[in-house]
């Protein structure tokens, strides 16, 4: 693997056979004419004499970098919004009616970034709008999903400068998860507890994948602090990892091993298909088809709910439908980033689970 030391420029990657365009999502049409698109070229003004601001070039695609802080891209296209729209709808087909479903698009930091105009027209780093995502995803799902739309929370949160992204990895921290824990507990129904109620894990300091895509120097000397959050004190449970046939059940719901500095490590112990959360709550049972934005949810809910079973669909060995067997549940959470929406492995791996065909014509 290669890392790139200096920022974006085509003297830099001469070795790459072909750049045509910095887009994340891999769905041409996805490059659209308007103002909120990303350029389909890359300048190249200057770029290399870019100090702290750009783009990197790394085994996980594409990074941008500003200052001390790393962002995603999001966009997308009708197709890919229909594709998801499509994997929600069809996931009603399976959950019993008397099952409430929620859907959750979490957001990533990219449009609530305070960089200058110019240095986003300079880097061709344009982002469309999450919350116009959000909105036409609930003005096309079935209307028993019921959409909890968080943007406009985190944004606010984010302005106010509380912490709710890391600025070293692509996952928002446990804080930006509390809003969402928060909103979902309104739309069910019951009664949140404060964030000062749950007790309060300092994992150190960490250094995401946002560093390992660029190596930063700004980031090396400004680590981010993992802070995370048990389950309410009176409250014990139990964590099963299920990873393709071998059952883990050595690992907490966060304070585990952060030497590596991976998030898995240090939330749920290992990246797997399926966590089973076993508490002593009282309440009733849930389920969460989620990627890594669930993790810190996890450790809220289990305050609420007897049993939480997590899927992630990426890893996981069997249908949805067959996992269902035999299983029931009082609510169903479908819960993925903006960009894990739109663009990647998710979605057609969510999918795949639930029964929809795949349409990439």
């Amino acid at each position: 693997v290669v890392h790139f030391h200096r920022f974006f420029d085509l003297e830099s990657v001469s070795n790459v056979e072909s750049i045509e365009s910095i887009v994340i999502d891999t769905d041409s049409s996805a490059v659209e004419s308007d103002q909120d698109t990303i350029s389909n070229t890359v300048s190249t003004e200057e770029s290399a004499e870019l100090i702290n601001h750009g783009w990197f070039i790394n085994k996980y695609g594409y990074t941008y970098l500003y200052e001390d802080s790393g962002y995603e891209q999001f966009n997308y296209s009708n197709l890919t919004l229909n594709r998801y729209v499509d994997g929600l709808n069809e996931l009603v087909n399976l959950i019993p009616e008397t099952t409430k479903i929620y859907n959750i698009v979490v957001p990533v930091s990219s449009t609530f970034a305070d960089i200058p105009r110019e240095i986003y027209t300079e880097d061709n780093f344009y982002n469309k709008s999450q919350s116009a995502f959000v909105s036409t995803v609930a003005s096309k799902t079935n209307e028993r999903i019921n959409n909890i739309p968080i943007v406009e929370l985190i944004e606010e949160a984010y302005g106010g400068g509380e912490e709710v992204f890391f600025r070293t990895d692509k996952n928002w921290t446990s804080v930006g998860a509390y809003y969402a824990y928060r909103a979902f507990c309104e739309a069910e129904g019951i009664s949140a507890y404060t964030l000062n109620s749950f007790p309060k894990i300092n994992a150190g300091d960490y250094l995401g994948r946002f560093y390992l895509a660029t190596e930063s120097a700004e980031m090396l000397e400004n680590p981010d602090e993992f802070i995370c959050y048990l389950p309410m004190p009176t409250v014990n449970t139990t964590l099963s990892v299920y990873d393709y046939g071998t059952v883990y059940t050595n690992y907490i719901l966060c304070g585990n091993n952060a030497t590596t500095n991976t998030l898995y490590d240090i939330y749920v112990g290992r990246t797997a298909g399926r966590y089973e959360l076993n508490t002593t709550s009282g309440g009733g049972n849930l389920l969460i088809l989620g990627d890594s934005s669930a993790y810190p949810m996890l450790s809220y809910l289990a305050s609420h709910y007897s049993k939480i079973d997590l899927i992630d669909p990426q890893y996981l060995d069997t249908t949805l439908a067959e996992f269902l067997k035999g299983r029931e549940y009082n609510a169903v959470i479908s819960m993925c980033y903006s960009t894990n929406a739109t663009s990647g492995d998710y979605i057609p791996a969510f999918n795949t689970i639930i029964g929809v065909t795949e349409n990439n014509g």
